[in-house]
């Protein structure tokens, strides 16, 4: 949804400002705004434990630990990384053409 009122405001702010000048503000307003919702972040309790039994799983997970050699052997590790990938362009795709839809 940002491309629909970034795009706007990129827009203006392009045609009143060079491009460097434009990222600086981007920038500048991006890291308030995160500096600004970060604050509602807040940790758990010190002694905080998840409940086993809300978080029981039908499914056995694997607890087996890989280095990134082994990792790079699994079939798994191609199916999570092709669907990021697909995942991906088409949302760059979509952003793309969302300035003329």
């Amino acid at each position: 949804m940002a491309g629909i009122y970034i795009a706007p405001l990129v827009k203006y702010l392009l045609s009143q400002y060079s491009l460097s000048e434009t990222f600086i503000i981007l920038g500048f307003f991006y890291g308030i705004i995160i500096l600004v919702l970060a604050q509602f972040i807040s940790n758990p309790p010190k002694n905080y434990k998840p409940d086993k039994e809300k978080n029981v799983s039908k499914i056995t997970a694997n607890t087996q630990n890989y280095n990134w050699k082994q990792v790079l052997r699994t079939k798994q590790f191609y199916g999570l990384w092709s669907m990021f990938g697909i995942g991906t362009l088409a949302g760059l795709l979509i952003i793309g053409q969302l300035r003329s839809i």
